[in-house]
């Protein structure tokens, strides 16, 4: 929870790095691991997160997929961001990951 709304991230990091230490493949904490990065403007940490919950999600995850996107987004590579957020997308709908996705459309071609 803390990690999605950005608090106590600290905390966070510190909780789910013990988490990791049990089930080091477990994707969401990976996924969490990896949003705690992102939320603390470390995102080329939250990106290799991210892509080894993705690699050892049992079934692709649109959060996770979202989380990518925003990830690639803050990197500067809206092509990536573009792909994530599409596949998030194709995995549930939202109006959020929508609006991303246009946005980035928008600015971007």
């Amino acid at each position: 929870m803390w990690a999605e709304r950005g608090t106590n991230l600290t905390r966070a990091k510190e909780l789910i790095e013990k988490a990791l230490k049990v089930e080091p493949a477990n994707s969401a904490y990976l996924d969490s691991l990896g949003w705690v990065y992102f939320k603390l403007e470390q995102p080329k940490e939250a990106l290799k997160c991210l892509l080894k919950a993705i690699q050892g999600s049992p079934e692709p995850d649109a959060t996770e997929y979202e989380h990518l996107g925003d990830v690639y987004s803050a990197l500067k590579q809206p092509d990536q961001a573009r792909s994530a957020w599409a596949k998030s997308l194709s995995l549930e709908p939202s109006d959020a990951v929508r609006k991303k996705l246009d946005g980035v459309k928008g600015a971007g071609k």
